[in-house]
């Protein structure tokens, strides 16, 4: 990554760490995650904000886990579901 910051940096094999480490520094976060299954690495925050595809389809699927919306809303984070949301 040559720009400090994540803004305009194409991230590959270091996705995660870097989005890790990010959101630990970080006094709040703003993500976009297509599926949510399992967001421990990343220290959402009441008032944090998340994007992703919370359809019926993708929870019932087993794509987006309806036990860590749960976690994440009763934390206060903003949840915001988009169906056409893709990588």
């Amino acid at each position: 990554m040559t720009r400090t910051g994540l803004s305009g940096a194409l991230l590959t094999d270091s996705l995660w760490p870097t989005l890790e480490i990010g959101s630990q520094r970080s006094s709040s976060l703003m993500a976009a995650v297509v599926y949510v299954t399992n967001s421990e690495g990343l220290r959402f925050r009441q008032g944090d904000f998340l994007v992703l595809d919370a359809s019926e389809p993708a929870v019932a699927s087993g794509r987006t886990s309806a036990a860590r919306l749960q976690d994440l809303f009763e934390l206060g984070v903003q949840l915001h579901s988009h169906n056409d949301l893709h990588a």
